[in-house]
């Protein structure tokens, strides 16, 4: 488990702000591919079409706001960074299925040698949009680069070393064993030329030199940014699968949710992240605005709340922790904030992860039944009820789960005063034992069950607890067993579930349904598990009337 207690705080920390979000994929007119059992790769080339047309393409994508650098190693907490940054810079591998196998991009296989080496063998043919070739040299230059500007840490974090074998072909020695390590070193990591790098006059802010389908053609700060086809891009679509089905894209900064539903209405953006959700169902075919479809598909962000395991505090005794539970009605919660479309959860997972076990869908998890709830208080000492402190961040959602909590436990006799702080003193506070009872959060994690529950249950990471201050050695040894590669079978990941379920450090609530629009003339948009929309892998009808100028 060597590395485990570094990366597992870099990536929770990422999870509090929000920026896992990362999140979110394979949604209902998703093509997706996943690669072989082998060392050999999926390749893209089997997964979506280019329009068969001699009009030049353009799509016009609606973003919230300035991406502020295009630098290759900046923060990627947005869809609406990394759908820019993606279409740019490449990665060794990238996945197009939330949770799924490794597909083919600037690598095109991996090999697991002795102990925990992985030897990556580059395509030979790779050059960036000035004709740099890239090499096993520029896979280090990038990977240290990365390190050395520190704003994505987890990406280089499980990486002892890298060596060149050759000019195309390296190995990789990973400092850990657990589930996962490996995608997280290599999907995420632009790989740019050094030379390009050393020829940058701002190191790449906005002069981006990359190997990627599309090059910057304009930006115009706080307004919009041009992408155009990379006339010299390296891959084949024979080899690769069509990535340059557009020859234009255009990203509209569009600040206001409100002036998007405008845009939309007007046709002057094809897809648009950002459209408030009471506006959504203008727009799925069955409104008044016609020419558009809805990109649906259930989120990877888990809505829980946590409980203060501390000696001496209410809810160190799991009995409390299960009553409370028992007393929320979880289904309320999802109609109250996602209109009821999402999934009431059985598990701290959902149906969208990987190593989601199916039988949990049948499993009771703590259905609501509020005179349980009281009985149960009643036999540990509480049958006049207690005094509770929830708390929560800025979220005006976990505000509202706060609200209802309050409202709910009140019916069996539990007063509860709300908390809110923002987010930077909040993510001080949950760790900190005398601040709160309970807290609301979201947590998401990379398509692994395990992976979220490493991130907030893993007592190797927060000094012998649980990060909500759980001590409990036979869960620590369980969860061991469920993140490592060689044993995290669906057995071992249930009998983990089954401890955390007892126990009930954390409840989960729900999981909503993440939704974007798009024009219907995009027959199939290509949205990655983290919500990276490729247009250029996308598929279009042939009357997709957008034209580049």
């Amino acid at each position: 488990m060597k590395g485990k207690k570094a990366v597992a705080l870099l990536i929770a920390a990422a999870m509090v702000l929000g920026t896992a979000a990362c999140s979110n994929g394979d949604g209902t007119s998703e093509t997706t591919q996943a690669a072989s059992s082998g060392t050999e790769v999926g390749s893209a080339a089997e997964t979506t079409a280019s329009v068969s047309s001699d009009q030049k393409r353009q799509v016009n994508i609606e973003i919230s706001g300035d991406p502020q650098s295009l630098a290759p190693y900046v923060a990627l907490s947005t869809p609406r960074n990394r759908t820019i940054i993606y279409n740019i810079y490449e990665p060794l591998f990238f996945r197009l299925e939330f949770g799924g196998e490794l597909t083919s991009c600037l690598a095109k296989s991996y090999e697991l040698m002795d102990g925990n080496v992985y030897r990556i063998t580059l395509y030979d043919s790779i050059k960036d949009s000035a004709g740099n070739p890239i090499t096993s040299s520029d896979v280090v230059f990038s990977y240290d680069k990365c390190r050395e500007i520190g704003v994505n840490p987890s990406q280089v974090s499980y990486i002892d070393k890298i060596e060149i074998v050759d000019d195309y072909t390296f190995d990789m020695y990973i400092n850990s064993t657990e589930v996962g390590a490996f995608a997280e070193c290599v999907l995420w990591t632009p790989i740019i030329a050094e030379a390009a790098w050393n020829a940058s006059p701002d190191e790449m802010i906005s002069t981006p030199v990359a190997t990627g389908p599309y090059v910057l053609d304009e930006w115009i700060a706080g307004s919009s940014l041009t992408l155009v086809k990379n006339e010299n891009y390296w891959q084949t679509v024979e080899e690769g699968g069509e990535r340059q089905a557009v020859d234009k894209i255009h990203y509209s900064e569009i600040a206001e949710s409100a002036q998007v539903t405008i845009a939309l209405e007007t046709g002057e953006v094809d897809f648009a992240y950002d459209l408030q959700s009471s506006d959504m169902f203008r727009f799925d075919g069955s409104g008044n605005v016609q020419g558009y479809a809805l990109y649906t598909v259930l989120d990877n962000l888990i809505q829980t709340v946590f409980f203060n395991c501390s000696e001496g505090n209410p809810c160190s005794d799991p009995v409390v922790r299960q009553a409370i539970s028992y007393a929320i009605d979880a289904d309320a919660i999802l109609n109250n904030l996602f209109n009821g479309e999402g999934e009431t959860a059985v598990a701290f997972s959902n149906s969208r992860y990987s190593d989601f076990v199916d039988s949990w869908q049948s499993e009771e998890y703590y259905l609501y039944n509020p005179d349980l709830a009281k009985e149960m208080l009643a036999s540990v000492g509480y049958a006049d009820g207690l005094q509770l402190r929830i708390m929560t961040n800025s979220s005006a959602n976990h505000k509202r789960i706060a609200e209802i909590i309050q409202a709910q436990l009140g019916e069996i006799g539990v007063g509860v005063e709300i908390l809110n702080y923002e987010n930077a003193l909040f993510n001080t506070y949950v760790l900190d034992e005398t601040q709160f009872d309970m807290y609301v959060a979201q947590k998401a994690a990379g398509g692994l069950t395990v992976s979220i529950w490493n991130m907030s249950l893993d007592a190797d990471t927060y000094g012998g607890t649980t990060r909500n201050f759980l001590d409990d050695a036979q869960l620590q040894k369980l969860l061991d067993t469920a993140m490592e590669s060689a044993t995290s079978t669906p057995e071992n990941v249930d009998a983990c579930w089954q401890r955390i379920k007892e126990l009930n450090p954390v409840y989960a609530l729900c999981t909503g349904m993440k939704k974007y629009v798009h024009a219907a003339t995009i027959t199939e948009p290509l949205v990655s598990g983290e919500s990276v929309f490729y247009p250029g892998m996308s598929t279009y009808s042939a009357d997709h009337a957008r034209i580049a100028e």
